[in-house]
């Protein structure tokens, strides 16, 4: 109980600091992931607890990232964007394919490592829409703790969905602010 109480406050408070795009979130984040590993594989997780050793590795570039001063914001282009959302949408239908049919190709476990991996790789590059698969995480995540009887983990981690669209509202308004002002800078550099 303890231990769940203190992962929980690490992942809550490094979300909310990734949300406000505070890089130490990132050093944060690898701390709850090593304690985060030890738990998964105390309730026979194990290939879950293997996605999140290869989470340490994307939160350590992403510390990096975000600390190299040339990196600025960006947003890919809108196309991009949509075909983000169709891999999303995409893995949510392979997931509730491989859980709810006689076909058990892919464990549940898999495609939620495989959409936190995919979060984790779309924030390091500050990339909005990474809360949005984040909250199809979550969402996987408390189905999953459901089916082991981890009613307490999926009651927590549903409090990461206000946290997860708190990141996307602050996110766009960095994002729309970011674009405004190169706007003003290329005018100004035009006369």
């Amino acid at each position: 109980m303890i231990a769940d109480l203190l992962l929980t406050t690490l992942r809550l408070v490094t979300c909310f600091m990734l949300a406000q795009r505070m890089r130490s979130a990132w050093l944060l984040g690898i701390c709850s992931s090593v304690y985060k590993i030890s738990i998964l594989s105390a309730i026979d997780c194990k290939i879950l607890a293997s996605s999140k050793c290869l989470t340490l590795l994307l939160s350590g570039y992403a510390w990096f990232k975000w600390g190299n001063k040339d990196h600025v914001a960006t947003e890919h282009q809108d196309h991009e964007i949509v075909g983000a959302h169709l891999l999303i949408v995409g893995i949510c239908l392979l997931s509730v394919i491989a859980t709810h049919t006689l076909v058990r190709a892919v464990d549940l476990q898999t495609i939620i490592g495989a959409v936190n991996l995919l979060a984790y790789y779309m924030a390091a590059h500050k990339h909005r829409s990474c809360w949005t698969v984040w909250i199809v995480y979550d969402i996987l995540l408390i189905c999953l703790f459901v089916e082991k009887k981890l009613y307490l983990n999926a009651v927590t981690t549903i409090l990461y969905i206000p946290i997860a669209l708190s990141g996307h509202h602050f996110w766009t308004i960095n994002h729309k602010k970011s674009k405004k002002d190169n706007t003003k800078e290329a005018i100004v550099g035009i006369n």
